[in-house]
């Protein structure tokens, strides 16, 4: 495995300004000379870039009323790797990043994974909800009728009361919407671009790219006593973390016929579960089940040819240290202003292998995105339950 080095060169000196970079790689004998396709492997792949920067420190001791300076610190403060080690652990140990970024990867997989899945519509659950449908498409024609009804006679109350856009029967509109009729026409879109595809024929060989990324930024503040004595001056960190992952798989249908039953729901009986639960959407708003358990039968009739799992983590770091003067009795401490600056960019690529020891490994993934629709929603669903049993919409009792 070839190795690339020029940073532990440097990483032991005591200078002003470091950078350097440190890389490992594997290499397929007459790579060039493999048939392009599945028969390429995924070569596993490390780059760092590291750089440090430091000021020059200085601390020392002076007569009040003059006189010559005894230097306690003069000149620059530390090694380089040891000032990209301190850095390193306020990343670790004074800011959340660790477990902000843990669940990236898993993420990203079942993002991949669902790609892979191409569901297009759940048979089972459309079954399940075809009385509740129906329920939903005759009560909006009868609505529709009595709406027109109530126009010819000029009544245009009773009009918005018909058409629930009155401001105590909004919500009843947005939520007939949202889980009714959307739903109701994704299934259409579903069954529609799933007939073509009978028709036109799901191309066996496919290819699947997935990514996502985590950006945070953290601040770290302690009272440190500086060279002098009390009182204290604050220590700051400030922290940048920026990681993005990315997952791809070559894939190939082997079994179309079981692959064409997953895409339309027919082998996962616990995602149909899943849909038929009461509210179950609202959970996914949080923690993403629905998408966790489609992942989990993605690959039902799909044949993984190979797969890779990349990352690139950049982190940055900045400390300063204010400047502090202390008189004690007939001396002046001073302990000059300075900083330190650390900066990490690696790369990582690897073999993935979707297989089932990896799938019992997958867990269904955080979401933290409450938008604005989200919040609507939810106020209408409180709206709603706050009066009582009512009609069906979708999966949704109101």
């Amino acid at each position: 495995m070839p190795t690339y080095d020029d940073w532990t060169p440097i990483a032991g000196n005591q200078q002003a300004h470091g950078v350097g970079r440190a890389r490992t790689w594997l290499r397929t004998p007459n790579f060039r000379s493999l048939a392009k396709g599945h028969g390429l492997p995924i070569n596993a792949y490390h780059d760092e870039h590291l750089e440090v920067r430091q000021d020059s420190y200085e601390a020392y001791v002076e007569p009040v009323g003059g006189g010559s300076r005894s230097y306690v610190q003069h000149g620059l403060y530390d090694r380089l790797n040891d000032i990209n080690l301190s850095m390193h652990d306020k990343i670790v140990n004074h800011s959340s990043w660790l477990s902000d970024s843990s669940g990236l990867k898993n993420r990203v997989k079942i993002k991949a994974l669902n790609k892979c899945a191409d569901a297009k519509v759940n048979l089972a659950v459309a079954y399940a909800e075809a009385s509740k449908t129906s329920d939903l498409i005759l009560d909006t024609a009868r609505r529709v009728d009595r709406a027109y009804r109530a126009f010819r006679r000029g009544n245009l109350g009773e009009v918005a009361k018909q058409l629930n856009i009155t401001p105590k029967r909004l919500h009843k509109s947005w939520l007939e919407y949202k889980y009714g009729w959307l739903p109701l026409l994704m299934d259409v879109k579903g069954a529609a671009e799933f007939l073509a595809q009978k028709a036109m024929s799901r191309k066996p060989n496919f290819t699947v790219l997935a990514t996502d990324r985590i950006t945070k930024t953290y601040t770290y503040s302690v009272p440190v006593t500086p060279f002098g004595g009390p009182p204290t001056v604050p220590f700051t960190w400030f922290s940048s973390c920026d990681m993005e992952v990315r997952v791809g798989l070559w894939c190939e249908i082997d079994y179309p016929h079981l692959a064409e039953m997953q895409q339309l729901g027919l082998t996962n009986p616990a995602l149909v579960a899943w849909e038929l639960v009461p509210y179950s959407f609202v959970l996914d708003w949080f923690i993403s089940v629905g998408d966790y358990l489609t992942a989990l039968s993605a690959l039902q009739g799909v044949t993984v040819h190979r797969a890779f799992i990349s990352s690139y983590e950049s982190r940055a770091t900045a400390f300063t240290v204010p400047r502090s003067e202390r008189i004690q009795g007939a001396d002046r401490y001073v302990s000059e202003a300075h900083s330190w600056e650390s900066s990490h960019r690696g790369y990582v690529r690897e073999n993935w292998i979707p297989d089932t020891l990896e799938m019992l490994e997958l867990y269904p993934p955080r979401t933290n995105l409450f938008d604005f629709k989200k919040l609507v929603t939810s106020l209408a669903l409180i709206r709603g339950a706050h009066r009582g049993p009512g009609e069906s919409i979708g999966n949704t009792r109101l």
